[in-house]
């Protein structure tokens, strides 16, 4: 790969994009950084992410949301429908099916 400008950057890391010629256009501070919070079962979940932590579709979710199939309790935020991770949890535990 060539030295120099503009993709020489990428190998080194975050400190170059507020050193120059970056300096001006980024500030650490306007970098998102991801909390995880995996292990919360108070964590609120989007749509799209319990979705795929179910392993299905947001049109699932849904379909499920706007009929009331199985009743799936979600929190409506605004305009986004949020899933707790706790609720997710008791929907998966009260599918279980127990042979006879």
């Amino acid at each position: 790969m060539a030295q120099g400008f503009p993709w020489a950057f990428l190998h080194s890391g975050l400190a170059s994009l507020t050193s120059p010629p970056f300096a001006g256009f980024f500030r650490l501070e306007d970098i998102p950084v991801s909390i995880s919070l995996s292990d919360s079962k108070d964590r609120l979940l989007s749509r799209p992410e319990a979705a795929t932590w179910l392993g299905l579709s947001p049109y699932t979710l849904n379909e499920w949301a706007s009929t009331g199939r199985y009743g799936l309790r979600y929190y409506r935020i605004g305009r986004k429908c949020m899933y707790r991770l706790s609720d997710l949890q008791a929907f998966i535990a009260s599918r279980a099916v127990h042979p006879l």
